[in-house]
């Protein structure tokens, strides 16, 4: 697969996700004036309720790790029986969750009694509509799937960056011309619908991939089932904390403590999702790496050069808000949020132990070994209880944090044991390759970019942009001198443009 697909891949995810964020910050406080706050709650409520069941369970997952071993083996046989199983089982999802949706259609005066007759008239009609569209794009959802397995990451990212632009174009329609809440759930359907036909277009003219839909194998529903059961528990723990968590500040620290945490979680959210992008697009390369005789050998190199760049990502946001985060909260919340700034960091602290880890994880994932993953997140997810209960209930919010990062920490520490284990990946290997080079740059960039934020006198957006910037030429430069090698510093240099390309036909 041509490289331009991952770079052009990767920057096509990043600028959907910077829209979407910037999108979200300015649109939405213009959304609620216009259509009101009750208004807004039950659209809120409408889609949350939906999104609450629009679970695959473990299936898309399943799709996307069996394809590309699919793939990698250059067995097509199996493709179209496979995808024949794959649209087979969602159709029966579908039928299940659209009688769970009509259910609740019908109880809904039962099961949200506190609203009025008006407002529940206005949630049935919004829930209709949510329901019924999200029921026909259910069958849709392998999809993606089948595009990141084929490494179609250009036209299922700008396939998604225009389906995001369009929405909010939508939206912003219907508000200036006074269409009402319900318009807005109606071009939610429309765009995802559109959305859903230009992916099955892309893999028509692009893939070839055509799916047996008369035919059935009972081993593959059997083994896609039991991966995708497993697949579910592990993927339902990536971010237990953000929902347990709310639950046990509430109980030991209050309302504010709660609405803190949800704001820490938001950024770590964005931090998770930036970082999540090569990891989903490694499953191809990683399932054709497996296949070779010398998987190992070129297993934990690829381990080594991939956590380079991730945690030199993650690394930053990192020390962005050991340096400027209380500047960028000043900037983005106002006053009364002290303590903001030290949750950020320490649950995306539990990131940077843990995103660099990709390679290794995805290759778990492609070698069936999702039980122990299983019973690695659910250990977690007791520690966050256990932790969090403890030190919260003493310490409040920050406590509530201390015990996320500990439990993101021990995570990441299992998980490089079943990597060991599992793959032969050495982790003393692994961690000098990754962590020693980029603790010198990280550490004297935190301290700078601190020297900075207190030098500069301004204050406000202006004083946190350039402050934020000086810390990351700080941050960049550091780790480009420490962190990489005269060969992979000179590669990274020419692909930003810093270095003239080498001439055609030399080494």
């Amino acid at each position: 697969m041509a490289v331009s697909q991952y770079k052009l891949g990767a920057l096509l995810s990043y600028t959907t996700m910077g829209f979407n964020a910037l999108a979200g910050l300015l649109y939405t406080p213009w959304m609620v004036s216009c259509i009101g706050a009750t208004d807004y709650g039950l659209y809120t409520l409408a889609l949350s309720v939906v999104n609450m069941f629009l679970l695959d369970f473990g299936l898309s997952q399943a799709v996307t790790r069996f394809l590309a071993r699919y793939y990698a083996r250059e067995d097509k046989r199996s493709v179209p029986m496979f995808l024949g199983v794959v649209y087979k089982l969602y159709f029966i999802l579908t039928i299940v969750i659209a009688a769970v949706f009509a259910a609740i259609y019908l109880n809904a005066d039962l099961l949200y009694a506190n609203l009025s007759q008006g407002e529940l008239d206005t949630f049935k009609n919004l829930f209709a509509v949510a329901a019924l569209y999200s029921c026909f794009l259910m069958p849709c959802m392998p999809f993606e799937g089948i595009l990141v397995a084929r490494e179609r990451f250009i036209a299922l990212n700008i396939c998604t960056l225009v389906y995001r632009v369009l929405l909010v174009a939508g939206i912003v329609v219907a508000l200036l011309s006074g269409m009402g809440v319900f318009a807005l759930v109606v071009v939610n359907a429309c765009m995802g619908v559109l959305y859903a036909a230009a992916k099955y277009i892309i893999i028509k003219k692009c893939t070839g991939d055509r799916a047996d839909i008369l035919s059935w194998n009972g081993d593959i529903a059997r083994e896609m089932l039991g991966f995708s059961v497993w697949q579910a528990i592990a993927q339902s723990t990536e971010q237990v904390s953000s929902v347990i968590m709310p639950s046990i500040l509430a109980i030991t620290s209050g309302s504010v403590a709660v609405a803190m945490f949800g704001l820490a979680s938001m950024i770590n959210g964005y931090v998770y999702e930036i970082s999540n992008v090569l990891r989903k697009m490694l499953y191809s390369s990683i399932a054709r790496i497996l296949q070779e005789s010398d998987a190992r050998v070129k297993l934990q190199n690829q381990s080594i050069q991939v956590g380079k760049l991730q945690l030199a990502l993650t690394g930053f946001f990192l020390v962005g808000f050991i340096a400027v985060g209380d500047r960028f909260v000043s900037c983005w919340m106002g006053p009364g949020y002290p303590t903001l700034s030290l949750c950020c960091i320490l649950i995306i602290a539990a990131n940077v132990f843990r995103m660099p880890q990709c390679v290794g994880d995805n290759a778990l994932t492609l070698e069936g070994y999702v039980k122990q993953k299983a019973f690695l997140g659910i250990f977690q997810m007791t520690l966050v209880v256990i932790f969090g209960a403890m030190f919260s209930w003493k310490f409040g919010l920050v406590g509530g944090c201390v015990a996320v990062f500990l439990a993101g920490f021990l995570r990441a520490v299992g998980l490089q044991y079943l990597i060991n284990r599992y793959l032969g990946i050495d982790a003393r290997m692994f961690l000098a390759g990754t962590f020693v080079p980029w603790l010198l740059p990280a550490i004297i960039s935190g301290a700078g970019g601190l020297a900075i934020s207190h030098i500069v006198p301004l204050s406000g957006w202006s004083g946190f942009i350039v402050c934020g910037l000086g810390t990351f030429l700080l941050y960049a430069l550091l780790s480009l001198a420490f962190s990489w090698k005269g060969n992979d510093r000179v590669r990274i240099l020419r692909q930003l443009g810093l270095m003239p390309k080498r001439p055609v036909g030399r080494e």
